[in-house]
């Protein structure tokens, strides 16, 4: 077998070898397609190969020293992406970048298809359910406990995701977009006499012990509650807090204002820099040009941002 294996090994190379000789560039994609499990080797080889022309351009006949590690890793992205094309370069999606497109295609799904709650509950208490629901699902159990901003924020994210219109009075607030009707018309205030919440401090709920009845009507009043649940497990997945959340929502509610080919975590910074409200956030841990950025690949996955 290990005979086989060195001999496939080596046709693949001379087949290299003999396009190089002849002065053409060997069509690679189709050699690496035809010896799969010689890829790595075989991209090695080439860059090696290709690398020979840097002793022969010296010219004045003194050795140009062994390929660096850098040099070698350039020559390599250089030829892989005049042959291949530059997507060879791209590294593979993680599995949070799968997890975070699967939730999109869902979500867009129940935008095109979802039927409205034309039920006898009336908004402000769907907004009330709703709102425990969030917070009993990012806490993780009914013993646990979250914060008003992060609640906020997935009401936003959730709203934008499913398109439910039960979320859509948001304002820019400091801490990005904020519902106050929520927090003192409806949403909240249901929640607290309806025992589904317990104020834990002035910024924090502990699930409370009817949290089950608002789960129930919440369900009901979800275009899709497994689509929704699937957003916010997987944002609790990746690690996601209420800052990241505050990240997402704020730099969503700059990027869909924008025409999508100016969509850039250079105009962002450029826009909250420049508004009043929002210019204080500019050089937080969770605003920085790399936070940002991650926000906009985020939501991109999500299907929240158009495409440029």
């Amino acid at each position: 077998m290990a005979q086989s294996s060195m001999s496939e090994l080596d046709i693949a190379k001379r087949r290299l070898v003999q396009a190089y000789e002849e002065g053409v560039d060997p069509d690679l994609a189709s050699v690496l397609k035809n010896f799969p499990n010689h890829r790595e080797e075989l991209l090695d080889f080439w860059v090696i190969l290709r690398a020979s022309d840097r002793e022969e351009d010296a010219g004045d006949g003194s050795e140009a020293g062994p390929l660096s590690e850098s040099e070698s890793a350039t020559i390599r992205d250089i030829c892989l992406s005049s042959s291949l094309g530059s997507e060879w370069l791209e590294k593979p999606p993680s599995e949070s970048d799968r997890l975070l497109a699967e939730v999109g295609i869902a979500m867009q799904r129940v935008r095109e298809s979802s039927v409205p709650y034309e039920g006898p509950a009336n908004k402000n208490f769907q907004r009330a359910a709703i709102y425990s629901w969030l917070a009993e699902r990012w806490a993780g159990s009914r013993d646990g406990k979250t914060s008003r901003m992060a609640v906020q924020k997935l009401a936003y994210l959730l709203d934008k995701g499913l398109e439910t219109g039960l979320f859509s009075e948001h304002r820019k607030h400091k801490y990005g977009p904020y519902d106050p009707t929520a927090r003192y018309r409806d949403a909240e205030p249901i929640a607290l006499r309806n025992g589904y919440l317990v104020a834990s401090g002035r910024y924090e709920f502990h699930i409370g012990a009817e949290i089950g009845k608002a789960l129930e009507s919440a369900e009901r009043y979800l275009p899709d509650p497994a689509v929704a649940k699937a957003l916010v497990d997987a944002l609790r997945s990746l690690g996601v807090d209420q800052w990241a959340l505050e990240t997402l929502a704020t730099v969503h509610a700059i990027a869909v204002k924008m025409p999508s080919q100016d969509v850039s975590s250079e105009a962002v910074l450029s826009t909250l820099a420049g508004d009043a409200t929002w210019k204080k956030k500019v050089g937080r841990p969770n605003f920085t040009r790399a936070k940002v950025q991650m926000a906009l690949d985020q939501l991109s996955l999500l299907g929240l941002l158009s495409q440029g």
